[in-house]
């Protein structure tokens, strides 16, 4: 069986639950391989004619001049510059099997010790501080989840609809043994069951960003450069990130700006600071639970 880190242990092959399984799905697989070879020659001449950017794989110097990379933070520790450089050298390490294996539960059961590694090599690279510890390493463990969650499980494991051709098409940067865990894993009651429940919840989720890789706290420093020094309100962060010149905006983006523009229309000749309104409208559209999304998302 497959004793994973799916929980806090580590993940080793031993014989019992999994070898019936994975018997099973051999020749399966060794017949969809024959099958992925016999493609090859047409799926590589098409890979000639279409340039992809493809996956990032970088090491070395963190800093494109050679060097320790040199990042700037706002006031809440959150990187305003460097930002794009760190962004990609953080998920480098997010999806690296050794440092961070895939076959854990969740990143609240990634062992500490593993997380200390991913904070050395952060400052081994960077001139970061340990006060900017909470929000890279939170940003490394986003990027973790998105990359086991959306990239692994969705390109590699619901692209297909059975454990043999899942396991025959194993992601490159996959571990093999944690592959197969994970491929076990998910095929579980319990994992469908919660795959179930977190799709119903992203369902609910219609209001979507236009800031690509651009985190919020460049968005607030761009629009607070543009009031010339005046710290930017959630509203004008909100409306710079969801709303993008030349593109058309979805209804729900529509009706929450309906809904800011009726209030701003209905708080004009207010006594009150412009900023203390549109921290007002905000919090009246969106709701207190977003306040500290906008305040500290990085």
């Amino acid at each position: 069986m497959i004793m994973s880190m799916i929980g806090t242990k580590p993940c080793y092959y031993i014989e019992g639950i999994m070898s019936k399984r994975i018997s099973q799905t051999r020749c399966s697989a060794s017949e969809s391989s024959s099958s992925e070879n016999e493609q090859s020659a047409s799926t590589s001449s098409q890979s000639t004619q279409r340039q992809t950017r493809g996956p990032t794989w970088m090491h070395g110097d963190w800093n494109t001049g050679g060097g320790m990379l040199h990042i700037v933070p706002n006031e809440l520790n959150q990187t305003v510059e460097g930002h794009t450089p760190l962004a990609s050298h953080l998920g480098v390490l997010a999806r690296d099997g050794s440092l961070l294996p895939l076959t854990y539960k969740s990143w609240h059961y990634v062992p500490k010790e593993n997380k200390e590694r991913i904070w050395r090599e952060i400052k081994a690279n960077t001139d970061a501080d340990d006060s900017m510890k909470r929000i890279l390493m939170s940003s490394t463990g986003k990027k973790w989840r998105e990359w086991k969650c959306t990239t692994v499980k969705k390109s590699h494991y619901r692209a297909f609809t059975n454990d043999a051709d899942r396991l025959a098409h194993r992601p490159e940067r996959v571990h093999e043994h944690q592959w197969r865990a994970l491929v076990y894993y998910w095929g579980t009651r319990k994992a469908r069951k919660k795959a179930k429940k977190n799709k119903r919840i992203r369902k609910k989720k219609t209001l979507h960003h236009k800031t690509g890789r651009k985190p919020f706290a460049v968005v607030r420093l761009e629009e607070t450069n543009r009031n010339k020094g005046v710290p930017a309100s959630r509203m004008q962060v909100w409306k710079a990130a969801f709303l993008k010149e030349g593109s058309v905006a979805s209804d729900a983006v529509n009706e929450v700006m309906t809904q800011m523009t009726e209030l701003s229309t209905q708080m004009e000749g207010s006594s009150t600071e412009s900023t203390c309104i549109d921290e007002d409208i905000f919090v009246k559209v969106m709701g207190l639970s977003n306040l500290a999304v906008f305040e500290h998302l990085d």
